[in-house]
């Protein structure tokens, strides 16, 4: 949003929108104990572009504030709408004549007196606008038209969660690598012909119930797939994994995807962002949380996506990769079938 007083060329009213910001905004989302931060309160030495995109993107939720058709509101929103699928709230004044790009998205209006706020408007539309922030929050459907209307788009990730992820992932490694086995113990691959591991362990799916492996077994077999949200060759092989997971599902083979990546818990690879990624790839199948990863240590899963096939009486069948071209779809020799 803007700051201070700006004019609406439109109607030729001035606003002073830090009223808007401190009177109605600001104290609700502090309220819901989120650290609220217009673009001038970002720390930063230097052009203002970096920061201000950093949290754009990672920002739990975005308020919007369009009124007087700021151009930066409006370039900033977009942006938000290219990088998140969910959580973002647009507000205007409700003089506002929108634009028509934007005049079919819910925009949420509040009075303003061009100086002040009424004060039972701050009333009004802060209750309005606490009920919106905790409605987006645990909802799961996309408020942005890019992921609204393109299908199979898949968020970017941020390249300093990517390092992270390297940095913790070799961390790790390390750590095995100078513990005896009598303190870490490590989990070996399974073999063809082994059993089902972890067969009765309860995982939270995306439908909200507990599920099994045992459970989700079907007449022919069992299709397990340690999958997630954010690694680049899971997001290579979508539309592989989708074709192979409804040609299992036709032939009467369950399919279950697990999501073992604790490290991104709490961001990328949530539950709730398991259920949207699902939602925008059109799963039709179980995608299940591995929490602690005890289901991928048990079967010694070592990447994603990692594919793991049981007969109909639960015997080991093939253990591997989807083909032998993770990269690059046109240039595969060899796949599971």
């Amino acid at each position: 949003m803007g700051y201070g007083t700006k004019t609406d060329f439109a109607t030729g009213r001035k606003l002073n929108l830090d009223k808007s910001y401190h009177a109605l905004i600001k104290p609700v989302v502090e309220s819901k104990g989120i650290a609220c931060v217009r673009a001038d309160e970002i720390p930063h030495s230097g052009p203002i572009d970096v920061p201000m995109y950093r949290e754009l993107y990672t920002a739990d939720i975005v308020v919007a504030d369009i009124s007087t058709s700021n151009l930066n509101a409006f370039y900033e929103l977009g942006v938000r709408h290219a990088l998140r699928p969910r959580t973002t709230i647009i507000i205007s004044e409700d003089k506002l004549c929108a634009p028509f790009n934007t005049n079919h998205i819910k925009i949420e209006k509040y009075t303003h007196l061009g100086e002040s706020i009424d004060y039972f408007e701050v009333l009004r539309f802060q209750k309005k606008l606490g009920e919106m922030i905790d409605y987006v929050l645990n909802d799961t459907v996309p408020d942005s038209p890019v992921y609204t209307f393109l299908d199979n788009l898949i968020p970017p990730g941020l390249q300093e969660q990517a390092k992270k992820v390297v940095r913790d992932v070799n961390k790790a490694l390390s750590e095995a690598k100078t513990n005896s086995p009598a303190t870490l113990p490590v989990e070996e691959d399974i073999n063809v012909e082994s059993s089902l591991p972890k067969a009765d362990v309860k995982m939270k799916d995306i439908t909200g119930k507990d599920i099994t492996l045992k459970q989700a077994s079907k007449k022919n077999g069992l299709l397990v797939m340690f999958s997630c949200n954010t690694c680049p060759y899971v997001i290579k092989n979508q539309q592989r994994t989708n074709e192979m997971a409804e040609y299992a599902l036709k032939n009467n083979i369950g399919v279950v995807l697990v999501n073992s990546n604790e490290g991104q818990r709490n961001s990328e690879d949530s539950y709730e962002a398991m259920r949207s990624y699902a939602k925008v790839n059109g799963y039709k199948w179980h995608y299940v949380v591995d929490k602690n990863s005890e289901v991928a240590d048990a079967f010694g899963a070592k990447r994603t996506p990692e594919i793991f096939l049981f007969s109909s009486d639960n015997k080991l069948v093939y253990h591997g990769a989807i083909d032998d071209n993770p990269s690059n779809p046109d240039g595969v020799n060899r796949k599971t079938s």
